[in-house]
C-alpha cells in the first residue's frame, strides 16, 4: 500500500508533462487557413490549380423536382475536379448544393420525411463520389428575395437540416454552409456545434447604381455593408472566429455588360470608362470608377491592394480563411487566386520558395 501514493504521484507527473508537451508542440504548429474556392464550371473554364487552395466548392447541386434529393449539374466536370487531389492529397472537395434563385428548400426542409431522404441523398451522393462534405446554399431561409419558396419555419428547419445532416455524414467529413453578409435568416447559437466553417457572401453589399460599394473592407458613407461589419455580426449571432471564412469577388459591378464583368475582362475596363475616374475610398478600402464630370459611381470591384488589404484583416483577426467567387474569374495566370493563398498562407508560400 505504501508504493500506491508515490505511484500515483509519478504517474500525475507524467501526465501532466505530456499534456504540457502537446500543448507548447501545438502552439508551435501554424495554423493553416483555409483558401476556399467555388467553382462553377463550364467546358470553356480552366481546370482549378490544386496547389493554391485548400478546399473546391464544386457548384452546384440543386434540388430535384421531388424537393427529396439532389440533382448534380456538371457530373462529368465534377469527377475531373475530384482528381485534381492527386496532385494535393490535402485538398477537399465539396458538392454546394444551391445558388441564387435555386428553390425547393423550404419544401424539403419543412417536411420530416423530405428531409431525412434529402440528407440520406447527400450522404450517398458524398460516398459514391467520395466527397469531402457538403456545402448549403441555400440563398435565404425565410426569404423569396431570389424567387423561391420560403416560410417563417425556415430558420429552425434549418438548423434541423444541418444538425441531421452532421448526423448523416459524421464528424470526418465537412458541413458548411453560405451565409448572408448580414448574418440573418440563420439562428447561429442553434447551428454553430453542427459546423466546420461558414462562408460570409461579404460581396454585392451595394450596388454602384445605388452610389454604393459591393465589397467595402469598412464602413464608409458609400457602403451600406462592409467586411468588418459582416465579420462583427456573426460573431455577435454565436460564430467563432475560427469558423468565419470571408468572402471575397473576382467580379465588378457595374452599369455596363448587365452589371456584372469578371476579373479577367478588367483591362476592358480602361476601354469602357476611358476618361472617367479610377479612385480609391481610402476608407472603405476599396476602388471605384466614377464619372468624370460629376462623380457619380459607375463601377465597384477589388484589386490586388484591396485584396491585400482583406487578407491582412483575416491575418490580423486570425480569422478561420478566405473564399472567392469565383476561379474561374480569375485572369490569365489566376493572379488573384496566387495573391489570396499567399496573402493568408504567407508560411506555404516562403516555404516552396526555400524548398
Amino acid at each position: 500500500m505504501k508504493l500506491i501514493k508515490p505511484f500515483l504521484v509519478l504517474t500525475l507527473t507524467a501526465f501532466a508533462f505530456l499534456i504540457t508537451s502537446c500543448v507548447d508542440k501545438t502552439e508551435e504548429v501554424i495554423k493553416d487557413k483555409i483558401v476556399l474556392a467555388y467553382v462553377w464550371p463550364t467546358r470553356d473554364a480552366p481546370m482549378p490549380d490544386p496547389t493554391i487552395m485548400t478546399h473546391i466548392n464544386f457548384a452546384f447541386g440543386v434540388m430535384n423536382d421531388s424537393c427529396d434529393g439532389v440533382v448534380i449539374l456538371n457530373e462529368d466536370i465534377l469527377k475531373e475536379v475530384l482528381a485534381l487531389r492527386s496532385q494535393n492529397k490535402d485538398l477537399k472537395v465539396l458538392l454546394s448544393i444551391g445558388g441564387w434563385g435555386a428553390g425547393g428548400f423550404s419544401e424539403m426542409a419543412r417536411d420530416k420525411a423530405k428531409r431525412a431522404a434529402f440528407v440520406a441523398h447527400c450522404g450517398e451522393l458524398t460516398k459514391v463520389y467520395s466527397l469531402d462534405g457538403i456545402d448549403m446554399d441555400w440563398e435565404y431561409p425565410t426569404s423569396s428575395a431570389s424567387g423561391i419558396a420560403s416560410d417563417p419555419s425556415d430558420t429552425e428547419n434549418f438548423t434541423h437540416l444541418i444538425k441531421e445532416l452532421r448526423g448523416e455524414l459524421g464528424i470526418e467529413k465537412l458541413v458548411t454552409f453560405a451565409s448572408a453578409a448580414n448574418a440573418d435568416f440563420v439562428d447561429f447559437g442553434a447551428v454553430e456545434p453542427y459546423l466546420d466553417f461558414v462562408n460570409l457572401m461579404t460581396y454585392d453589399m451595394g450596388r454602384p447604381s445605388e452610389g454604393l460599394h459591393h465589397s467595402a473592407m469598412h464602413p464608409s458613407d458609400k457602403s451600406r455593408l462592409s467586411v468588418a461589419e459582416a465579420v462583427k455580426l456573426h460573431r455577435e449571432k454565436g460564430l467563432p472566429r475560427v469558423k468565419i471564412v470571408v468572402g471575397v469577388p473576382f467580379y465588378a459591378r457595374a452599369n455596363v455588360n448587365k452589371g456584372f464583368s469578371d476579373f479577367d475582362r478588367y483591362p476592358t475596363l480602361d476601354s469602357v470608362y476611358k476618361g472617367h475616374q479610377f479612385l480609391w475610398d481610402s476608407v472603405a478600402m476599396v476602388p471605384y470608377i466614377a464619372h468624370k464630370d460629376d462623380d457619380t459611381m459607375l463601377c465597384v470591384y477589388d484589386n490586388e491592394e484591396s485584396l491585400r488589404i482583406k487578407c491582412d484583416y483575416i491575418l490580423k483577426n486570425d480569422l478561420g480563411g478566405i473564399m472567392y467567387w469565383s476561379y474561374g474569374a480569375d485572369g490569365e495566370g489566376v493572379p488573384l487566386s496566387r495573391l489570396v493563398w499567399g496573402g493568408v498562407n504567407p508560411h506555404r508560400v516562403t516555404q516552396k520558395t526555400q524548398k
